[in-house]
């Protein structure tokens, strides 16, 4: 039993079943994603758990909040010097660049959770970070 399915019965839900188009996200944002991120987006949808943490994530199709997030992260630090700041040390990832911060939810606190993605390595191996409200330069890895 995967994690995703331990998680639709905890919850207790019947999953959605979503029919995501993974091919055109991808190629949007330029890497493949972890399965199991793939496995929670079309089980739950885009949104959240408790209106306290939300997965960026997609709901059928090719719209995608994953891609949003991550488009909007690379136009702020570019607009700023400031908000490349904001991910260091490990910086922002960028597909065939160096690894990096890839961000897929928050929580109404603040807090994020994210991937430190490299291109280099499986989608599956990639760490999970979080980093809490006001914890910009340090992260704690979750998997």
């Amino acid at each position: 039993m995967s994690w995703v399915d331990r998680l639709v019965e905890a919850v207790g839900v019947r999953p959605l079943g979503l029919r995501v188009d993974w091919a055109a996200i991808e190629s949007r944002i330029g890497t493949a994603l972890p399965a199991d991120y793939k496995e929670l987006c079309e089980a739950f949808g885009n949104g959240g758990f408790c209106d306290y943490f939300t997965v960026y994530a997609s709901a059928d199709g090719a719209d995608s909040k994953l891609a949003d997030v991550y488009e909007d992260n690379w136009r702020i630090a570019e607009e700023d010097s400031a908000g490349w700041d904001y991910y260091l040390p490990q910086g922002l990832f960028r597909p065939g660049g160096r690894g990096g911060i890839f961000q897929w939810g928050a929580s109404v606190q603040g807090d994020e959770f994210a991937w430190l993605a490299d291109s280099s390595t499986s989608p599956e191996s990639w760490p999970v970070l979080a980093r809490t409200m006001g914890s910009a330069r340090s992260a704690s890895t979750c998997r």
